[in-house]
């Protein structure tokens, strides 16, 4: 996002409050993630997608997608 080290918990954010946007117009339509980009790598530019994801359900995304 924007340059910025991937941050799970930030994009959760960024998903609820699109979802809730999306839902508010449109109460039918559905609502995905973005896709993610297998990898190993795990610095300032990217982490596992596996541990992405993660962090994504332990900030609580399960409801907005």
């Amino acid at each position: 996002m924007g340059g910025r080290p991937p941050d799970p918990a930030a994009y959760t954010r960024l998903l609820k409050s699109a979802y809730q946007a999306i839902k508010t117009v449109d109460p039918g339509a559905y609502i995905i993630s973005a896709g993610l980009a297998p990898t190993t790598r795990w610095d300032e530019v990217a982490m596992p997608d596996t541990i992405f994801i993660q962090g994504m359900y332990s900030a609580g995304a399960a409801p907005y997608f």
